[in-house]
């Protein structure tokens, strides 16, 4: 076969130029790099590529404005007066940081109250001027009374394929085939039953003509409900042992009706993580049996015995303990 003389030097010349190509640095066609790169010597040679961040379209005033309109936020805040209270806004350019499906930026919004510290929190959607979130009560303190999704134990273990696999398991595993009856479940219509009886009692439906009478005479039985209530009170004063809630409780009672938030804000020993403390605080007391000193000076000046891991408890546990509080003070 006879190749022209042109032909032949055309080929050539593309086959020089793909090798030429091929010799470029890679970085020329490289997509720029995501972290810093470095040579031998540990000097920076190329730095990452960082695109300006779009400048916020809310301005701070009117993301307040939106956040404090909020129906959940403005309801809460209801409970609280305006003297004493700040609000901030800082603005979060980066999506990722935002909440899940917010293509732009957003702002992060706090309430604080002097007393009680922070009592709100948020977020409103820079392009939308939507709130897309609302903390408030517990939820701001309390991230795993927010109710997001994964909050306890994950994503994956509390999926429907997860469980209901344990499920079919524990099922196949221990169910007893052979004695059906035996089941647990079954007890739940009775249980159903008992319910709408009482319920039917309650409205004043199938009441009994005739209402049972104790076989004590009344008045016995006031005696006797007065003896045990006695006995109870005499009990827990002469032989008994507060711990865990009882203690707690009584604790953030007192701050409560001191209008002041039971959360970050019980007696310690040592600063706590995310509560604004810092250092081992002064002891003004004695070593208890085991050489250590519990009654410490809080931020307040007060001496008080420490209790970090009271304020783990729901506010319900604090508020039941304020009527004893009001009485005994």
């Amino acid at each position: 076969m006879v190749v022209p003389e042109t032909a032949l030097t055309r080929l050539l010349v593309a086959a020089a130029a793909v090798l030429f190509a091929a010799t470029l640095p890679s970085t020329a066609h490289a997509a720029p790099p995501s972290v810093p790169i470095y040579d031998s010597h540990g000097r920076i040679v190329q730095t990452p590529f960082a695109p300006p961040q779009a400048p916020a379209r809310l301005t701070e005033a009117r993301a307040k404005q939106i956040f404090l309109a909020d129906d959940k936020v403005a309801d809460w805040l209801g409970r609280y007066p305006q003297r004493g209270r700040q609000v901030t806004a800082t603005y979060e350019p980066k999506p990722e940081r935002c909440t899940v499906g917010t293509t732009g930026g957003c702002w992060n919004l706090r309430v604080d109250w002097s007393p009680a510290g922070e009592i709100a929190s948020g977020r409103v959607d820079d392009r939308t001027g939507r709130v897309t979130e609302a903390w408030t009560g517990p939820q701001v303190a309390w991230k795993m009374a927010r109710g997001g999704k994964g909050a306890f134990g994950g994503v994956k273990i509390n999926s429907y394929p997860v469980w209901l696999g344990f499920c079919f398991a524990f099922l196949l595993g221990l169910a007893e085939f052979r004695r059906p009856l035996s089941w647990r479940p079954l007890a739940y219509p009775f249980l159903l039953y008992v319910i709408v009886r009482m319920m039917l009692l309650a409205f004043g439906r199938g009441r009994p003509r005739r209402l049972p009478r104790p076989s004590i005479p009344v008045a016995w039985l006031a005696v006797g409900v007065v003896f045990l209530m006695g006995f109870r009170i005499g009990l827990n004063v002469t032989d008994s042992n507060v711990i865990d809630v009882g203690y707690a409780g009584v604790i953030g009672a007192e701050r409560i009706a001191s209008g002041q938030s039971p959360y970050c804000h019980f007696p310690v020993e040592a600063a706590q993580p995310g509560c604004g403390s810092a250092g081992s605080l002064k002891p003004c007391g004695g070593a208890d049996s085991e050489g250590e000193i519990r009654d410490r000076i809080q931020a307040d000046g007060r001496c008080e015995s420490a209790n970090p891991q009271g304020d783990t408890y729901g506010p319900v546990s604090y508020e039941a303990y304020l009527p004893g509080y009001w009485i005994r003070g």
